[in-house]
């Protein structure tokens, strides 16, 4: 069955973005550019490890990071940002780094700035999870449709858009060979229902998708997301010891991070659970505990997204359906956020 997206639903992606680049940090000055077109900088490309390229977020709304492993046979692409155009430069950039090698491409999940660029790549092989392919299949041309109407700037990104299913499905792990390099694709749904992280195993770099921003709260825009699954997926990511941590977008991070970022989420979910046993509902809980994370994470990103994780942990916690909070509300309740 398609997905139905509601108007509010609608809004509250669309927020989600305006709130991550509007939000205070005080580790930077960073101002994200919500107003610009959402163009992959493909020029600013860097290798951050031998053979491992990031084209990285310009802090443009929209726009991830991008990455490029190097084996001596093939190359992998990771995302692909939003769109023909975009599409069509990152896949130029990989034909340009390949030569004569073969291209595969995987994303790490299905929303559009990461994957609606994946026609344009022509003669890649499209290899991902069949948990983001079902979802792919299931959402993407409602996404499609959604996202188009929230303005200019998005209807003309995703002009003449086709949603490209994969070439090659894998279930919950596989090894891609690039020639002498083997990458690890893993699936780990968290924050959607298709997630997975890919890891080169030379370098130690782990390319996240949105599964971690760095000093984020965790975006759990519907029922889908899963907040104790998302525990267990930055332990697990931990556990194979990374030495460099890309995220879906913003700045490269650190086994460290991944660690803050777990500890944030057990946090939240201890203070639910003391709260829950004090005879506290879903409403009251967001209230009461919320100033107080607030004030122990200050530089975080995304805090309108908090209530959301409560209301995750409060459903799964005692087991009731999830309720999800009103993010107008929650943005007119607080208008710095």
């Amino acid at each position: 069955m398609k997905t139905k997206l509601s108007l509010a639903f609608s809004l509250m992606v669309l927020s989600s973005f305006h709130v991550y680049a509007n939000s205070n940090v005080a580790e930077s000055s960073i101002q994200y550019q919500l107003t610009a077109a959402p163009i992959v900088q493909v020029e600013k490309k860097q290798l951050i490890a031998a053979g491992v390229w990031l084209i990285p977020d310009p802090y443009i709304n929209y726009v991830p990071n991008i990455g490029i492993i190097e084996g001596k046979d093939a190359i992998l692409v990771i995302d692909t940002g939003m769109g023909m155009q975009n599409g069509q430069h990152v896949y130029q950039v990989a034909k340009d780094i390949a030569k004569n090698r073969k291209i595969y491409l995987t994303t790490t999940h299905f929303h559009p700035e990461h994957q609606f660029g994946a026609a344009e790549f022509k003669d890649a092989t499209y290899i991902i999870n069949q948990k983001q392919e079902h979802e792919l299949k299931d959402k993407g041309a409602n996404y499609l449709q959604m996202f188009r109407a929230f303005g200019q700037i998005e209807k003309k990104a995703l002009e003449k858009v086709v949603i490209r299913n994969a070439d090659k499905t894998y279930s919950k792990r596989t090894v891609v060979d690039l020639g002498g390099r083997l990458v690890t694709l893993q699936e780990m749904p968290a924050h959607t229902r298709g997630d997975q992280i890919i890891y080169d195993q030379t370098s130690g770099t782990v390319f996240m998708g949105d599964l971690y921003e760095k000093n984020f709260y965790p975006i759990m825009p519907d029922a889908d997301a899963k907040e104790s699954e998302w525990i267990k997926v930055i332990q697990q990511t931990i556990e194979m010891k990374p030495k460099i941590v890309v995220p879906g977008h913003g700045r490269l991070s650190t086994i460290q991070d991944l660690q803050a970022f777990k500890q944030h989420m057990l946090r939240v979910k201890s203070l639910v659970k003391q709260h829950i046993a004090l005879g506290l509902n879903q409403d009251q809980i967001i209230q009461t505990i919320s100033p107080t994370i607030y004030r122990e994470y200050p530089d975080w990103n995304n805090r309108v997204f908090l209530p959301f994780q409560i209301a995750n942990f409060y459903a799964e916690l005692t087991q009731q359906a999830i309720v999800l909070p009103s993010l107008v509300k929650e943005l007119q309740s607080d208008p710095t956020q």
